[in-house]
């Protein structure tokens, strides 16, 4: 399979990209944060100091600049819930993964991204969800959710029934804008795995014009959760994207459409299917943020 640098833009409304920009849109003006704070992809502690995890290639040795932030120019950080996992894949299962994805066309998405979706339909506005043309997870995904299944403890009961494969480049400008993902119909967890480049996830709380810059290695496997997850927004920047990158995102179904909760016979189909691991390709959904 030859992989080609897709040339025709997909950007609506405010978002934009590289191509667009270069044919006169106006590039968005995201939140910018007043204070900066870094976490070591070794010991998990956050740093004020630029110096050693800036690298989106995060070759970074703890040292004494590594300490337990909890506040910041007055205010509390309030950051925890991530997890990174470093060489979660072989280098071959990488490639084997790669292989996979770009044996099935890439469809075309805002700020410069391409993507492939195994999901259902979902209208978060007006929450509403159809399984539509969900047929499962694919099968080659089935081995990755088993690994995580095995190796991380945080993941022993993570039953992911989504997954969209997000493809960047810096040709394009590729990006995702700050956001934070529905809670109606996602649930507490959300795993990434980046493949074939490193990068950066930032990590935005508006209230207290903080960020938090967190590592995403090449082939590891990053949690987010807790505060990381409903509190902070996150994004990756244009600037972080240092070569193609896919990031594999998997999510898991809200208590809403457990046992006991109100979508509860919804959930229990959505889950029947996903676990078959026979999905294609969905056509289209309403998902508009993945990483």
């Amino acid at each position: 399979v030859i992989y080609r640098v897709m040339n025709e833009c997909k950007c609506k409304g405010i978002r934009t990209c590289l191509l667009c920009e270069r044919a006169g849109a106006v590039a968005a003006v995201w939140p910018k944060a007043e204070h900066t704070l870094y976490q070591c992809h070794r010991c998990g502690k956050l740093s004020v100091d630029a110096a050693p995890s800036r690298e989106v290639s995060p070759l970074h040795t703890c040292s004494s600049s590594c300490a337990i932030v909890t506040t910041l120019a007055g205010k509390d950080v309030d950051f925890c819930g991530t997890l990174v996992v470093k060489d979660f894949l072989t280098e071959k299962e990488e490639q084997d993964l790669v292989t996979a994805f770009d044996a099935s066309p890439w469809a075309g998405s805002q700020e410069g991204r391409r993507k492939q979706d195994y999901g259902i339909k979902v209208n978060f506005k007006q929450r509403k969800a159809q399984l539509g043309h969900f047929t499962g997870l694919p099968a080659f995904s089935k081995p990755l959710v088993d690994s995580m299944q095995l190796r991380v403890p945080e993941l022993t009961s993570f039953n992911p029934v989504e997954l969209c494969n997000l493809e960047y480049c810096p040709e394009r400008g590729s990006t995702i804008a700050p956001h934070m993902d529905d809670a109606w119909i996602w649930g507490p967890r959300l795993v990434t795995v980046t493949l074939l480049s490193s990068t950066l996830m930032t990590f935005i709380n508006q209230s207290t014009s903080m960020e938090v810059l967190i590592p995403m290695p090449r082939r590891s496997l990053l949690v987010v959760q807790g505060p990381a997850r409903y509190k902070w927004m996150h994004s990756i920047k244009r600037e972080h994207i240092m070569g193609r990158r896919i990031g594999i995102t998997l999510r898991e179904l809200s208590d809403e459409f457990l046992v006991g909760g109100s979508h509860e016979s919804m959930g229990h189909e959505i889950l029947r299917i996903a676990a078959g691991y026979e999905g294609h390709l969905t056509s289209s959904t309403d998902i508009v943020f993945t990483h």
